[in-house]
């Protein structure tokens, strides 16, 4: 799956870019900050293209729709 090649490569591109930047700092709260980076661009795409419709939304990304709207409300996306 081309799709998945381009994402992984682009966050693997991302986190490099991160790393070189720190110039021997410490990385803290790895994970959430990628997590919190990606989670928030995926849920405004995956919303625009089901035209906001949380149950098609909700389907495409294989989580339940109570999910999905905690992680709306989370980014201020609701």
């Amino acid at each position: 799956m081309a799709q998945e090649t381009n994402i992984s490569q682009a966050i693997r591109n991302s986190l490099s870019q991160y790393f070189a930047h720190l110039d021997g700092m410490q990385a803290n709260n790895l994970y959430n900050l990628v997590l919190d980076q990606v989670e928030k661009p995926l849920l405004e795409c995956v919303m625009q293209q089901a035209n906001n419709n949380q149950c098609k939304a909700a389907s495409w990304l294989g989580i339940s729709r109570n999910t999905l709207r905690k992680l709306l409300a989370k980014y201020k996306l609701d």
